[in-house]
């Protein structure tokens, strides 16, 4: 269980027989980044997903931005450029034929797709299924 407040982030669950509860103290104000994400990017979503072979990450552009749109694994670890640099206002269409960078295919798993434009940037969960 999470309880969010506009201050602090409070979280508590139960493992097994064991409660727990943990204060993950004041959080910054994020409302901005949320608000200049959504000025910037319109609509995010991958299709189809789940996938056996490629997906299409599909975003939309209010206005003309620098865009970095990378694929990456559990751990946080970089899996595949997918765009880096300029693009202008519309939709856009992405695909990742579920290979590295190296052109070598990767495992089953989830995956995500992070796009960073505007300043801020948004995440798409992308499931690989072999």
């Amino acid at each position: 269980l999470k309880i969010h407040n506009p201050t602090r982030t409070l979280v508590a669950g139960t493992h097994g027989r064991s409660m727990y509860s943990f204060d993950l103290g004041t959080l910054p104000d994020v409302s901005g980044v949320a608000a200049r994400w959504q000025e910037v990017v319109t609509d995010l979503r991958a299709q189809p997903n789940p996938f056996r072979n490629s997906t299409t990450i599909v975003f939309s552009l209010s206005r003309s931005s620098q865009v970095a749109v990378a694929v990456y694994d559990l751990t946080g670890r970089k899996v595949k450029t997918l765009a880096s640099g300029s693009l202008e206002p519309g939709i856009h269409r992405l695909t990742w034929d579920g290979s590295n960078d190296a052109g070598h295919r990767v495992a089953s798993g989830i995956y995500y797709a992070r796009i960073v434009a505007g300043g801020a940037s948004g995440t798409v969960s992308l499931n690989l299924v072999r």
